[in-house]
């Protein structure tokens, strides 16, 4: 095995080695061969640790750069159906380190009461094969709403360990069976950008979905069972950025032999860059504001520039002390919950930046919260609110749960 950065061009160079894995054939979940076959890549090369994240301590692995890219931006890799137990995913997260990112790959399957937890294969070969009832029977299970459900909190703890090591910007990438993953966690608005890398299951309605919340690409091959080219062409034309490559196989990017096949290690690395590319121009993009008086009590994941328009008041709860201040602009106001560690600063007239912020229902009235995915930002905005209108205080409106 080779580091990266030696003595291949490009992310190749990180994943040069290993031995070609077994290839069967398999029909599950509509499937007529495998994903995910080829080369198992060699550990002895690896950077980074193998941390816990979040309080439950969910096995993963992370790499901090050498010398950060100035974006601030950290990176959840997804792994494929084999897991975080070969090295090939744990390339990927040194891979993105060595280009000035923070980043980090959650072990998805770890403690999900999975039959295997991961699809078996070891640095040589794959170890059962991909087909009949047992694998069926295990693809149905990572691919439940359920499921996917458990991946959203496992990659909702990963940005907040990233966001401990300073990063305030987020990308996912997902090979394979995590291009799907990538694409249902980017739906919940805490990522810049998301990136599938030869992904199933997508579909243009999931597209339309995701496209509202985060800056998705799709990168695959031409004659692709598991993303047909009808379907890429769908998404296309709906506005997504999709990349098809010719001449490779599905599973290039990841477990592709670049030591011994030139094309599929050029391909690769025109790959990354293009994923590199979309990640860093998705930093460039400016955050969208809204007004107060378009807050909903379903509000999620949005950004807006208020004014402080009375002296912040302690209130006494059972769950203990906190502070509420009435912030706002020229359309509404409402009442902002504070913890004790987000408190300070914040006074009559302060105007301040509330990013990534959910509105949360306090008995039947709207309290917007930044929880540990947002950010009170208190440097000068570009614009400032002139006045708060509070006689549209939107806290002040009882909501009723309507029955469904």
């Amino acid at each position: 095995a080779q580091g990266i950065l030696q003595p291949f061009s490009g992310f190749a160079a990180g994943l040069a080695g290993g031995r070609p894995g077994q290839e069967f054939s398999s029909s599950a979940g509509g499937m007529d061969h495998p994903c995910c076959v080829g080369v198992v890549r060699k550990a002895d090369g690896l950077m980074g640790k193998d941390t816990g994240i979040g309080k439950k301590q969910l096995k993963g692995y992370y790499t901090a750069p050498e010398s950060n890219n100035g974006t601030r931006m950290g990176v959840v890799v997804v792994h494929d159906i084999f897991g975080m137990g070969i090295p090939n995913t744990k390339y990927v997260v040194d891979y993105f380190a060595s280009k000035g990112f923070h980043a980090v790959a959650p072990d998805i399957f770890a403690g999900k009461d999975l039959e295997p937890d991961a699809w078996p294969a070891d640095e040589f070969e794959i170890k059962e094969e991909l087909g009949g009832d047992k694998f069926t029977k295990w693809w149905g299970s990572i691919t439940s709403e359920e499921f996917f459900g458990k991946v959203k909190a496992d990659v909702d703890d990963s940005t907040a360990f990233l966001r401990r090591k300073g990063c305030g910007k987020f990308a996912i990438i997902g090979f394979c069976w995590g291009g799907k993953a990538a694409e249902v966690a980017a739906m919940g608005g805490r990522f810049n950008a998301a990136i599938s890398c030869h992904g199933c299951m997508h579909t243009k309605e999931t597209y339309t979905e995701v496209k509202a919340k985060a800056s998705m690409m799709y990168i695959s091959v031409s004659g692709d069972d598991f993303f047909p080219a009808s379907v890429q062409e769908e998404i296309k034309e709906a506005g997504a950025p999709v990349k098809i490559f010719e001449g490779v196989g599905h599973g290039f990017m990841v477990r592709g032999d670049f030591e011994k096949d030139s094309k599929v290690n050029a391909t690769a690395n025109e790959a990354f860059d293009l994923a590199l590319a979309h990640m860093k121009k998705a930093c460039l993009r400016k955050p969208k504001y809204v007004k107060v008086s378009g807050l909903k009590p379903t509000s999620r994941g949005f950004n807006a520039i208020v004014k402080v328009a009375e002296e912040p008041k302690a209130v006494e709860a059972a769950a203990g002390t906190f502070t509420e201040a009435v912030c706002g602009d020229e359309t509404g106001a409402f009442v902002l919950s504070l913890k004790d560690d987000q408190k300070q600063g914040i006074a009559k007239d302060t105007v301040l930046t509330v990013r990534n912020a959910s509105v949360r229902m306090v008995n039947g009235h709207i309290r917007v919260v930044v929880d540990k995915w947002g950010k009170l930002d208190l440097s000068a905005p570009e614009t400032t609110p002139e006045e708060v209108k509070t006689s549209n205080n939107i806290s002040a409106t009882e909501y009723e749960l309507a029955a469904e």
